[in-house]
């Protein structure tokens, strides 16, 4: 397995601002409570990842998110399988972006579920 790139908040938030995409693979109804709030955003559960890599652009550097971070690592690795070039992971997901008061849309207490 390779060894993924861990980003920590403050990086992720200075790469997403500038032109990074943020790949968000927590399931819809996590999503749909609580989403990043950054420029370049694209939703697809992590179940759903392997069938839908062509929604995924190639022309920008990725960042993963999950809500801890370990199923974006997993998926991190799975892109770069694939032949994505440029992927790293979310160190720590969401529940580090919520700590750190990074922005969001939606309800920022409510309750993550484990990876």
């Amino acid at each position: 397995m390779s060894k993924i790139k861990q980003y920590c908040t403050g990086s992720s938030y200075k790469a997403l601002m500038d032109d990074s995409l943020l790949l968000d693979i927590r399931e819809v109804d996590e999503f749909n409570q609580v989403k990043f709030n950054v420029p370049y955003l694209v939703h697809i559960p992590y179940s759903e990842l392997q069938k839908r890599l062509s929604e995924i652009p190639r022309d920008k550097p990725i960042i993963v998110a999950s809500s801890y971070g370990k199923t974006g690592n997993e998926a991190a690795n799975l892109l770069l399988e694939k032949g994505f070039e440029y992927v790293s992971n979310l160190e720590e997901g969401l529940s580090k972006w919520l700590y750190k008061r990074y922005p969001v849309l939606g309800d920022k207490f409510f309750e993550l579920r484990e990876e």
